[in-house]
């Protein structure tokens, strides 16, 4: 990745950093996506702003470990992101 990284960072005129940073982004909305169907990543696009990096990568490493709880915390988290549920502090659990 590192002549791409490289060459993109050259093109979009941003960090090497960031563009290893969205790749690892992409790679764990694919991880959520690939045990949640789309309805994974349509949840994570819906609560852009809302949801950070490091809640992202925790849903990633939950839906490697144990897919059923990833949909369960899908649920939750699309829910709190429409403010369904006032007062709701995210936190993703394993």
């Amino acid at each position: 990745m590192g002549d791409t990284a490289d060459r993109l960072a050259s093109q979009y005129k941003v960090s090497r950093g960031t563009i290893k940073r969205d790749a690892e982004y992409a790679h764990d909305i694919n991880a959520i996506a690939a045990v949640a169907d789309t309805q994974g990543s349509r949840i994570i696009m819906e609560t852009e702003g809302k949801l950070g990096h490091k809640e992202v990568k925790a849903l990633a490493d939950l839906a490697q470990t144990n897919p059923d709880a990833t949909k369960c915390q899908l649920s939750q988290v699309r829910r709190w992101a429409i403010g369904l549920m006032k007062g709701y502090t995210l936190a993703v659990r394993a």
